[in-house]
């Protein structure tokens, strides 16, 4: 699940990174809007993507080197969720459908292990 963690810390570094580079420059670019970024890896591969769900929803979404989804953040709720190399979920951080705010980790076969609520 560290991987996992570090896989995301690195892509929003990366973002970050990205607009304080632009900051740098002498130019004033003014506002920025797209519908989405996608960044790609050297071979191509899709490592982060920064866009709306279909829901319209902001989420983030990191990939490791064989393309499969490692982190989701974002959500009507807003939430995190970490997968594992076989895309099972293996953790969530967020809301439930009550409103309370919840953490729930899986094994490694996306079976639930251990969940806790907020809810007092």
């Amino acid at each position: 699940m560290k991987q996992y963690f570090t896989g995301f810390f690195t892509a929003v570094c990366l973002t970050a990174s990205v607009f304080l580079f632009m900051g740098f420059q002498n130019k004033n670019l003014g506002d920025i809007e797209v519908n989405s970024i996608t960044v790609r890896a050297p071979g191509g591969k899709k490592v982060v993507w920064l866009g709306p769900a279909k829901s319209g929803n902001g989420v983030l979404e990191t990939y490791n080197a064989n393309g499969k989804e490692t982190a989701y953040l974002g959500g009507k709720t807003g939430h995190l969720v970490t997968y594992n190399e076989r895309e099972e979920m293996t953790g969530y951080f967020g809301t439930n459908a009550q409103n309370d705010g919840m953490i729930l980790l899986n094994d490694k076969y996306g079976e639930q292990g251990w969940a806790m609520s907020g809810k007092q």
